[in-house]
């Protein structure tokens, strides 16, 4: 059976490493790469007895890949550390102003002045953005048999941008055959329906209408009970388990529901029908042709 896979979704990440092809990766390939662990100077022996691991240097390269991630150019920036560089009025503003003692009695700390860490205060927002948008950047795989052209459409939990995102897919198989995701989806003849069933995982004009063939089965992983449960009452929706009762003419599998055809098609699916131990999953034996 030769089978080809379409990523139609999803973000991909490399190992760091740049093509040698490339002219600019000897030059540019510390901007690709994490930077090497410094080394320590002094022996395990000195280091045991002073009590504490000596300052790490740093090389060439990693010093100029900090300096691309401060927030301020060199001119611009006063070190804690380095206070001997500092002029006598530069120490004293800070000082007074920053990490000193106040010269005001009635703000003695003055750490709340520094940003050191400010950029953190923005991490719990982002998170919680992060954590809504998941459900949209799922990576959504379209099998598709060779020999038949049939496709099993996963499409995780794609909600609608990335449906829509889909339209203007395509891959070029070779000088003559170019593959859509359109097509992909006038393919499907197995759909596992996204994201429980719920309201907004599948599209209906570019995406459910799109499933054009006549051997469509859909399989919907969802537990009404614990939907109930977690306040999410529409899961599956209503809406969509009839559309998708009608365009399979009745072949429509729930993980939480025994599967009792109602259609001459129903009937003859249900022969290709098995559950696992204890009812805990269904299989399903498909033609190849």
């Amino acid at each position: 059976m030769a089978c080809r896979r379409h990523e139609i979704s999803g973000t991909s990440f490399t190992n760091g490493r740049r093509s040698s092809e490339d002219p600019d990766a000897a030059r540019a390939g510390r901007d690709w790469k994490e930077p090497r662990r410094a080394r320590l100077l002094g022996s395990a022996a000195q280091q045991s007895a002073a009590g504490q691991w000596c300052q790490p240097t740093r090389r060439s390269d990693e010093q100029d890949l900090l300096e691309r991630y401060q927030p301020f150019e060199k001119q611009s920036r006063y070190s804690l550390h380095d206070r001997a560089a500092q002029s006598d009025v530069d120490q004293k503003f800070f000082s007074d102003y920053y990490f000193g003692p106040s010269p005001d009695p009635d703000i003695p700390d003055q750490s709340w002045r520094r940003i050191d860490d400010a950029y953190m205060d923005a991490a719990a927002e982002f998170a919680l953005q992060l954590d809504s948008a998941t459900n949209n950047t799922s990576l959504v795989l379209a099998l598709e048999l060779v020999d038949s052209g049939k496709v099993l459409l996963f499409a995780a939990a794609a909600q609608v941008g990335n449906w829509l995102s889909w339209q203007d897919l395509q891959w070029k198989l070779d000088p003559h055959t170019t593959v859509t995701g359109p097509e992909l989806l006038r393919r499907t003849m197995f759909y596992k329906v996204g994201h429980h069933g719920s309201h907004n995982a599948t599209l209906r004009a570019k995406g459910l209408e799109c499933m054009q063939s006549t051997d469509l089965v859909a399989f919907v992983p969802v537990d009404h009970k614990m939907a109930v449960k977690k306040g999410w009452g529409k899961m599956p929706l209503e809406k969509l388990m009839t559309e998708l009762s009608d365009r399979t003419k009745g072949r429509v599998v729930r993980a939480d529901q025994k599967y009792e055809p109602k259609t001459r098609q129903g009937e003859e699916f249900l022969k290709t029908l098995s559950t696992g131990p204890n009812e805990l999953f269904y299989e399903w034996s498909m033609t190849l042709s």
